[in-house]
C-alpha cells in the first residue's frame, strides 16, 4: 500500500512538471509577440483614420491577444494591456470595447486583481452611462468605488463619487446626487495636491451649479458656479475661465439680468483672447455672437464674429468648427434675404460635416436647405434634399435608441452568464472539496493502516519476545524442580529412618537438621513459582553478618560434624551488611 501511494504521488508531480514546461514555453512564445505588437499600436497612436496603420496594428494586436487568451486565460500582464488596447477602442467601436471589457473584468476579478479590475469595470460604467443605461452603471460605479476605497486610492476614490452623483443627477435624483457630491467634496478636501484639490472643488461646485439650476434655485446656482470660478482659478485652469464665465451667463439669463448676461459673455470671449487659447476663443466668440443676435438683435456686430471665429478656425485648422460657424453664416444671409449666399454657405456646411462626420450637423445643414430651396420654389432642389434627409433618417433612425437596446439586453444576458459561471463555480468547487474529501480519507485510510500495521508487527514481536521469555522461564523452573527433587532425597531419607536414629542420642538432632534443609528446598521451589520470571525478588535489610553465620551454622552444625567437617567460626568479625536474611540463610544452607 505505502509503495502504491508513493508511486501515485511520484508520477502526479511529473505529469505536473511536463504540463507547466508546455504552458510556460507557449507563454513566453505569445508574450513577446503581443508585446511588441502593443509596443508599435502605441508608436503610432497618433495616426487618424480607419485604413492608418494604427488601426491595422490593433486589428492584428486585437487577434493576438485572443490567442493569448486562450492560452493564457490568467496572465496579469495579458490583462493590463488588453484594457489599454480596449481603451482606444472606444469611441470608434463602443459595443466591441463593452464585450471586451466584460470578458477582461471576468478574468480580473478570477485573478483577485482588485486595483485592474476595479479601473475595468469604472470604464464599463462610464460607456454604460454615455449610452443612458444609468441603472447598469450605477451598480458599477459602486462596485468600483468599494474596491478603490479598500486600494486607498483616495484621488480615484472622490471622482467615482462624482461620477455616481453624476449618474443620480441624470436621473433626476437630486437629493442622492447631492447626497454624493458632498461625500466627493469631503475626499477632495483631503488631496495633498493644491491643483488637484482645487481643481476638484470646481467640479464639485458646477455639479452642485448645475443641480441648483435644475431645481430653478438660479440664486444659489449663481454661487455655485462663481465659486467653482474661484476654484479653477486657484488651480490654474486657465482653458476652462471662459467656460466658468458662460454658465455664470447662463443664470444671469434665467434671473433676467440681460446686461450681466452679455458682460460674462465677453468677458469669457476676453479671457480667452488675452491667454490666446484660440480653441476655447472660438467657442466663447460664438456663443457671445449668437446671444448678440438672439437677445440684442445686433446681426451686423454677431456676424462680424463670426467671420472672425471662421478665419480663426481657417487658419489654425480647428475643422471641428467649419461646419457649425459656416451654417451661422448661412443663417444670417438668410435673415438678410440673400438666399443664394444662403445657400453657398449651408452646402459648404453640409460638405463639411460630411467629412467630419458631424451627423448632427449635416442634419441641421440639410434641413436649413430644405427651408431655403422651399422659400425659393426650387422644388427639385427641395426633392434631392429631403432624399438626402430620408437617407439620413434610415440609416441612422433610433441608431442610439438601437445601440442602447442591444447593449442594454446584451447586459442582462452577460449578468446572467455571469450568474451561471458564479454557480458552475460553486458546482466545481463542491465536487472538488467532495473529491479532496475522499482522497483525504483515502490517504487517512493508508496511513491509519500503515500505522496499524506497524503496530501489529510490533505486538507480535513483543509477543515473540514474552513467549521466549514465558518458554525460559518455565525451563528455569522445571531445571530447579528437578534438582530441588533431587536435594530433598537425603533429608527424607534421614526422616523415614528415625525410628532407628532415635536410639542414637543425637538422632533428634539429625531429624531437625534435616527438617531444616527440606524447609529450605521448599522455600526454594515455592520461589521458583512465585515470581514470573527467573529474576528473584530480594528483600534487602541491614543485618550483623554474625548473627546471619550463627544461626546458618545452628541448622547445618550436627550434619557437619556427622560427616567430620570441621567448621571454623570467627566471632570476631563485626561487619553490617545489606542482604535479603532468609535468602542468605537457604542459599548457605541448601
Amino acid at each position: 500500500m505505502l509503495n502504491y501511494l508513493k508511486f501515485s504521488i511520484l508520477i502526479a508531480i511529473v505529469t505536473s512538471f511536463i504540463f507547466v514546461s508546455c504552458t510556460e514555453n507557449t507563454k513566453l512564445t505569445t508574450a513577446n509577440e503581443f508585446s511588441l505588437l502593443v509596443d508599435s499600436v502605441r508608436s503610432r497612436s497618433e495616426d487618424i483614420g480607419k485604413d492608418s496603420v494604427y488601426y491595422l496594428l490593433l486589428n492584428r494586436a486585437d487577434s493576438v491577444y485572443h490567442i493569448y487568451l486562450n492560452n493564457n486565460k490568467l496572465d496579469s500582464a495579458y490583462i493590463r494591456s488588453a484594457y489599454t488596447l480596449t481603451t482606444e477602442k472606444l469611441e470608434a467601436n463602443p459595443k466591441e470595447a463593452m464585450d471586451d471589457l466584460f470578458e477582461l473584468s471576468v478574468l480580473a476579478k478570477e485573478m483577485k486583481l482588485k486595483e485592474t479590475y476595479g479601473l475595468i469595470i469604472s470604464t464599463r460604467a462610464s460607456l454604460l452611462y454615455k449610452f443612458g443605461l444609468y441603472n447598469e452603471s450605477i451598480i458599477l460605479y459602486l462596485e468600483s468605488a468599494n474596491i478603490i476605497k479598500e486600494n486607498k486610492d483616495w484621488n480615484a476614490y472622490a471622482y467615482t463619487l462624482m461620477d455616481i452623483g453624476n449618474t443620480y443627477y441624470n436621473q433626476a435624483f437630486y437629493d442622492m446626487a447631492i447626497e454624493y457630491y458632498s461625500m466627493a467634496k469631503a475626499e477632495i478636501i483631503k488631496f495633498e495636491n493644491p491643483e488637484d484639490r482645487h481643481y476638484g472643488l470646481a467640479v464639485y461646485e458646477n455639479n452642485r451649479a448645475l443641480i441648483s439650476s435644475k431645481l430653478r434655485d438660479y440664486k444659489q446656482a449663481e454661487i455655485h458656479f462663481k465659486n467653482g470660478l474661484k476654484e479653477r482659478k486657484k488651480a490654474g485652469k486657465e482653458n476652462l475661465y471662459s467656460d466658468s464665465y458662460y454658465f455664470i451667463a447662463r443664470t444671469k439669463q434665467s434671473l433676467g439680468q440681460e446686461d450681466s448676461l452679455m458682460y460674462y459673455l465677453r468677458k469669457g470671449m476676453q479671457t480667452d483672447s488675452a491667454l490666446n487659447l484660440v480653441s476655447e476663443l472660438i467657442t466663447s466668440t460664438g456663443q457671445y455672437a449668437r446671444y448678440l443676435s438672439h437677445i440684442e438683435g445686433k446681426e451686423e456686430k454677431a456676424f462680424y464674429y463670426y467671420k472672425k471665429i471662421l478665419a480663426l478656425s481657417q487658419k489654425y485648422k480647428i475643422d471641428q468648427y467649419l461646419g457649425p460657424i459656416n451654417l451661422k453664416l448661412a443663417d444670417y444671409y438668410s435673415r438678410k434675404g440673400k438666399k443664394d449666399t444662403a445657400i453657398y454657405y449651408a452646402v459648404i456646411a453640409d460638405s463639411l460635416a460630411t467629412i467630419h462626420n458631424q451627423s448632427r450637423i449635416k442634419m441641421a445643414a440639410l434641413t436649413f436647405l430644405d427651408d431655403v430651396y422651399t422659400d425659393t420654389k426650387d422644388y427639385y432642389n427641395v426633392s434631392l434634399t429631403l432624399r438626402k434627409i430620408r437617407i439620413i433618417k434610415d440609416k441612422h433612425s433610433n441608431s442610439d435608441e438601437i445601440l442602447k437596446t442591444q447593449i442594454a439586453y446584451e447586459y442582462e444576458q452577460k449578468k446572467k452568464e455571469i450568474i451561471l459561471r458564479e454557480n458552475d463555480k460553486r458546482k466545481n468547487l463542491v465536487v472538488n472539496i467532495l473529491i479532496g474529501t475522499v482522497a483525504a480519507l483515502f490517504l487517512l485510510y493508508a496511513i491509519l493502516l500503515i500505522n496499524s500495521r506497524k503496530k501489529i508487527n510490533k505486538q507480535s514481536k513483543e509477543l515473540e519476545k514474552s513467549l521466549l521469555a514465558e518458554k525460559r522461564l518455565k525451563l528455569f523452573q522445571q531445571d530447579m524442580t528437578n534438582m530441588i527433587i533431587h536435594d530433598l532425597k537425603n533429608p527424607l531419607s534421614t526422616i523415614i529412618n528415625v525410628k532407628f536414629l532415635a536410639e542414637d542420642e543425637h538422632g533428634l538432632n539429625l531429624v531437625q537438621q534435616s527438617g531444616y534443609q527440606m524447609e529450605n528446598l521448599v522455600m526454594n521451589v515455592l520461589d521458583v513459582y512465585k515470581y514470573d520470571n527467573s529474576k528473584i525478588n530480594l528483600k534487602l535489610e541491614e543485618a550483623e553478618i554474625n548473627d546471619i553465620i550463627s544461626r546458618s551454622l545452628s541448622q547445618i552444625i550436627f550434619l557437619a560434624n556427622q560427616k567430620s567437617i570441621n567448621i571454623v567460626f570467627d566471632k570476631n568479625i563485626n561487619c553490617i551488611i545489606n542482604l535479603d536474611r532468609e535468602i542468605i540463610i537457604r542459599v548457605w544452607n541448601t
